[in-house]
């Protein structure tokens, strides 16, 4: 099996980069049948970067249902990690009848429910988790929303890294947070200017009609 070639650093800032599981797409599939064992592999080039192997479990007395995964995280510099762990799957009733599965975000504190997984850092999560934007959202020509983006995101980081233990997700908590806060700046340091040049033409001198006034 091939492994992860980064460790932590390997996460992308938008899902269109990031290795990604689709539940409903590993369905067709047929994954998610009883003791069901598979693989999935990622590409670039025509060569494969990554790979990942799953098991079905299924416990009907206990109505638990999940899929483990499997893979080697291979971080630079540092010797190769195996790493194992469920996923919870979770199903819905369909209209016309049948069910439709749901990963259960593994990420701590989370247990959301989504259709896919993107690999942050150790383990595969939900997009929120993962701290993933999609690339729509980050045009250059928005550089205030993707200031405000930062600033949100930098806040539900702040927040989660007050419930987080692990040393190896502080690290990639940080490491997130370093890369939004040079989002932030970057698109600040764009924004300034043009405020700058809005109030040397008069903003400051216009005057707004007081509540239930006339406009002129």
């Amino acid at each position: 099996m091939g492994g992860y070639g980064s460790g932590p650093g390997n996460a992308r800032d938008t899902v269109d980069d990031a290795r990604r599981l689709d539940v409903l797409a590993l369905a067709r599939r047929g994954c998610l049948q009883p003791g069901a064992v598979g693989s999935s592999s990622w590409t670039r080039g025509g060569e494969r970067t990554a790979s990942i192997s799953f098991v079905h479990e299924v416990s009907a007395d206990r109505g638990y249902e999940a899929l483990r995964l499997s893979y080697t995280m291979r971080p630079a510099g540092a010797e190769p990690e195996h790493v194992a762990y469920p996923v919870r799957i979770e199903r819905t009733p369909c209209r016309y009848g049948g069910t439709r599965p749901w990963f259960l975000c593994p990420g701590a504190g989370c247990g959301r429910r989504c259709r896919d997984l993107y690999q942050a850092g150790r383990y595969f999560v939900c997009r929120r988790c993962a701290d993933l934007t999609y690339s729509s959202s980050q045009h250059s020509g928005r550089p205030l929303l993707a200031a405000f983006n930062a600033a949100e995101r930098m806040d539900r980081i702040a927040e989660r890294l007050k419930r987080v233990r692990s040393p190896h997700r502080l690290a990639e908590l940080d490491a997130r947070w370093g890369r939004l806060e040079a989002r932030f700046l970057g698109a600040a340091a764009f924004v300034r200017p043009r405020v700058d040049e809005v109030r040397s033409n008069g903003f400051d001198t216009i005057q707004h009609p007081k509540k239930g006034g006339n406009r002129t």
